[in-house]
């Protein structure tokens, strides 16, 4: 049987850690009550109901590209507690590749990359860099900094940064 997502499968397969790690309470009892939805304007593949004693959990499992972003912050709070091939096991990487919070956190590690190499050359180049200076850097986009590291090569000393910096500043 295939499920939709970790969560559908947590809570369908393992209904009372499901409901102790969520709710953060010791269940009593816990009854699974799964629906098929099949009627328009409804946006999900099926709903997934835990009854444990005054509350009814209800898991909506939606259509793909909010698939997508589940399963991207599954992965995220997953890697808080197990390890990464546990994970891997239970979340596809293709599907994971395609969720926002994913493509965010690339994006994020790509601009401090960025921001890494260009400081080191720059010391490496010139010596020390002005912490103000380094303030600016930071605030530059990634396809801001991409440039600055071509246009850096033909730099000679730090006031070339500097009028580069106002240049970007001024458009």
């Amino acid at each position: 049987m295939s499920y939709d997502n970790a969560c559908k499968y947590l809570a369908e397969q393992y209904p009372i850690e499901f409901v102790r790690w969520l709710l953060g309470v010791e269940p009593q009892h816990i009854e699974v009550l799964k629906t098929e939805l099949t009627l328009e304007p409804i946006r999900a593949d099926s709903v997934t109901f835990l009854q444990a004693e005054n509350q009814i959990l209800h898991l909506e499992i939606p259509d793909r590209e909010k698939k997508q972003n589940i399963a991207g912050c599954i992965e995220i709070l997953a890697g808080l507690r197990f390890e990464k091939d546990l994970i891997r096991n239970f979340l596809r990487e293709d599907i994971m590749r395609e969720s926002v919070i994913y493509q965010d956190i690339l994006q994020k590690g790509r601009k401090q990359g960025e921001e890494s190499l260009i400081l080191r050359q720059l010391h490496r180049r010139f010596g020390e860099i002005d912490s103000s200076l380094i303030e600016r850097l930071r605030g530059l986009s990634a396809e801001q900094l991409e440039n600055l590291g071509e246009a850096l090569l033909d730099f000679s000393n730090v006031a070339d940064l500097i009028a580069y910096l106002e240049q970007l500043e001024r458009s």
